[in-house]
């Protein structure tokens, strides 16, 4: 793992990968159901250095453990989803750096993610499989007794990936996010009530840690480096129509925090 690297001293994000046995009730190449299997997670870890009361927005927000993914195409077959990523590549002699600020993009070392590029087709292949399992956790969250194919909870009936979503989509609430908001400033009311999911809230020394499961890195293998290639905090953020959106300096007694942050990038290697 590089060493923290930055400027500024009142907020770090610090990356971190660690190994946890997980059972998993899936079969997508090399997993079987009901395999219990030590498998990478990664860790991040906001800390607020300074002696003030700090919010910011997350660096990265999807509402479960896993990323979201750059997204390239889904409509060039008539696979059913689930399909296509129980017949994923194997990329174990390969090496990326994955930039995970919002979307996460995976590139090739010797690509600058700020010049225009086409996605690696490792992106299109991790968003199969994490789509896949995002859709068996809503169906699960939802109370629907159903599963896809490559699932093997007994008892439930399987579905393919487009009722799957038909389903969902029948049930599930619209969510209005921070991005949907049209307006060129946000009052400290709105962002603790309606948006406080987004932000990260810190006392004076303290820690907030999330964790992503990379277990999509796993089943495609490979040498990825863990990135942060934007460590400016600015004090806005973009919302609909790419309207730029004022941050108020305090909500609820957290002063925002604005400017450069100290990270590091991480590496694990799955064969």
């Amino acid at each position: 793992m590089a060493g923290i690297t930055g400027h500024a001293q009142g907020l770090s994000i610090e990356l971190s990968v660690e190994w946890r046995r997980t059972e998993y009730q899936i079969r997508i190449s090399p997993l079987k159901a009901d395999t219990s299997i030590v498998m990478p997670i990664l860790k991040l870890v906001y800390r607020n250095l300074s002696e003030e009361d700090l919010y910011f927005r997350q660096l990265y927000y999807s509402g479960s453990m896993y990323p979201d993914m750059v997204w390239t195409t889904l409509d060039h077959t008539l696979m059913d989803l689930v399909e296509r990523a129980q017949i994923h590549d194997r990329f174990g002699d390969q090496s990326y750096r994955v930039q995970i600020e919002g979307v996460w993009e995976v590139l090739k070392p010797t690509i600058d993610f700020r010049t225009e590029h086409e996605p690696d087709i490792i992106n299109e292949e991790l968003y199969e499989i994490y789509e896949v399992l995002r859709t068996q956790q809503e169906l699960n969250d939802l109370g629907l007794n159903k599963q896809l194919s490559c699932f093997d909870d007994r008892g439930k009936d399987i579905i393919n990936y487009m009722e799957a979503q038909r389903l969902i989509g029948e049930r599930r609430k619209p969510f209005i996010g921070i991005k949907d908001v049209e307006n060129s400033c946000l009052s400290e009311d709105e962002i603790y009530r309606k948006y406080s999911d987004e932000f990260v809230f810190l006392k004076r020394r303290e820690t907030h840690t999330i964790k992503i499961d990379l277990i999509g890195f796993y089943l495609l293998g490979g040498s990825f480096e863990f990135v942060i290639n934007d460590t400016f905090m600015p004090d806005y953020i973009i919302g609909k129509n790419r309207q730029k959106i004022i941050l108020p300096k305090f909500v609820k007694g957290y002063k925002l925090y604005e400017g450069v942050f100290l990270t590091n990038t991480v590496g694990v290697k799955i064969y």
